[in-house]
C-alpha cells in the first residue's frame, strides 16, 4: 500500500508462498499482480529454512518480462515519494552498511532492497550453488558481523557474502548504491507473504 501512497507506476509483483490464505490474496490482488513462490526444496530438507526465507527473494531474477526489478524484504513501508527514481540506477544496486570505514573491503550488503536485472541464466546458476555444499557455497573467509542477516548479526551474512561475490565475477563487479532518500522503513509484519518485486 506504500508503494501506491509514494507514487510508485511501476507493475507490483508480488511473489507470494503457497500456504496464504485465499481471503489474503483476493484482498492483496487488488494492489499486486499476484505470482506464486516456489522454495528451493534443498534448502529446506537440509534444515536451512531461514537462508530458504532469504534466498527465495532470488527468484525475482526469473520475471524476464522485466528489465529491472525492485525487491523489497517483507514488512518495509516506503516513505519517499522517489521510488520511482530507483530504477534509474545501474544493476546491481542495494543499500551498503560499512564496517570500520566507507571502502569496499568494508562494505556489506543490505538485503532489505535490491535493483536486479532479471537473469534466468543467473538464478538458475544460483539455485543450483546456494546450500549446496559446492566450491562456490559456502562463501570461504566471511567474518564480517551482518545485524539483521541470516546469522542473527553474529557473522558474516552468506548470503550477502556470496552475492558480492557472484555478481563480482560473472557480471561488471560492481554494485551501485541506491539513494539514501530510498532507504524505506521496517516494521513488524505477519509473515503471510515473502518477497515483492515491483
Amino acid at each position: 500500500q506504500s508503494l501506491r501512497s509514494a507514487g510508485c507506476a511501476e507493475d507490483r509483483v508480488l511473489l507470494h508462498a503457497p500456504v496464504v490464505p485465499r481471503p489474503y490474496l483476493d484482498a492483496l490482488a487488488s494492489v499486486w499482480t499476484l505470482r506464486l513462490l516456489r522454495s528451493w526444496p534443498r534448502l529446506w530438507n537440509k534444515g536451512k529454512c531461514l537462508l530458504n526465507e532469504r534466498a527465495v527473494r532470488l527468484r525475482a531474477l526469473d520475471l524476464a518480462e522485466y528489465s529491472k526489478v525492485l525487491v523489497l524484504d517483507l514488512g518495509i513501508i516506503v516513505r519517499s515519494a522517489a521510488v520511482s527514481q530507483a530504477f534509474e540506477s545501474d544493476c546491481p544496486a542495494a543499500h551498503f552498511w560499512y564496517t570500520g570505514g566507507d571502502s569496499d573491503t568494508n562494505k556489506c550488503l543490505d538485503l532489505s532492497v535490491l535493483l536486479l536485472r532479471p537473469c534466468r541464466d543467473a538464478f538458475y546458476r544460483m539455485a543450483a550453488e546456494i546450500g549446496s555444499e559446492s566450491a562456490a557455497w559456502p562463501p570461504r573467509g566471511s567474518a564480517s558481523p551482518s545485524p539483521g542477516g541470516a546469522d542473527g548479526g553474529h557473522g558474516a551474512s552468506m548470503l550477502e557474502e556470496y552475492l558480492l561475490r557472484f555478481y563480482g565475477a560473472f557480471f561488471a563487479g560492481s554494485w551501485a548504491e541506491l539513494p539514501a532518500e530510498l532507504r524505506p522503513a521496517q516494521v513488524e509484519a505477519s509473515g503471510i507473504v515473502e518477497d515483492a518485486a515491483a
